[in-house]
């Protein structure tokens, strides 16, 4: 994950990282959701803080009955209101995790821009390139053939370009 303050800090940085992805990802969305959870969390600390406060004065044997019921109310009151205040920060923090999962990570300055696998750039290769009597099979064509890898499967499950290994292969990764 991005940190936060990145984000809010470089939006600028992270909206050019998305848009040489050709990603949708809606960072307004994001920047109000961090924002509004950041308010609460304030609000939730400083609801803590009075509470605390009036929980030592009550303790304090200088008060009388009248005051220190008083006092008791107002905490019975911040209480609730600190209740409130937990939920929706609870509830906003899921929403600031779940949209900050979503964020892909920012690209790299080199990274070139393209529309696909066909447009990256190959920088070097390591070893040399075999010669083949036959055409050689990549891992997708030898795992649909022998039945060993499901695509269909994986993709329903986490999007493409992933794979599931299957049956007795599974049990041998």
């Amino acid at each position: 994950m991005i940190d936060p303050k990145l984000i809010r800090n470089e939006a600028k940085i992270v909206l050019d990282s998305l848009s040489k992805r050709k990603n949708d990802f809606n960072l307004d969305d994001y920047l109000s959701a961090e924002e509004a959870s950041r308010k609460i969390q304030t609000e939730v600390e400083n609801l803590r803080s009075a509470k605390n406060k009036l929980s030592k004065k009550i303790g304090s044997s200088e008060l009388d009955e009248k005051a220190k019921r008083k006092m008791v109310d107002e905490v019975h009151e911040i209480n609730e209101s600190l209740k409130k205040s937990e939920a929706t920060l609870e509830g906003l923090s899921v929403e600031v995790k779940n949209l900050s999962l979503q964020l892909p990570n920012i690209l790299h300055k080199s990274v070139p821009e393209g529309d696909g696998e066909n447009d990256n750039l190959e920088i070097r290769q390591w070893g040399e390139i075999r010669e083949f009597s036959f055409k050689p099979k990549d891992h997708t064509q030898l795992g649909e053939e022998s039945s060993s890898i499901d695509f269909q499967l994986a993709s329903k499950i986490s999007g493409s370009r992933f794979a599931v290994i299957v049956d007795r292969y599974a049990q041998l990764h």
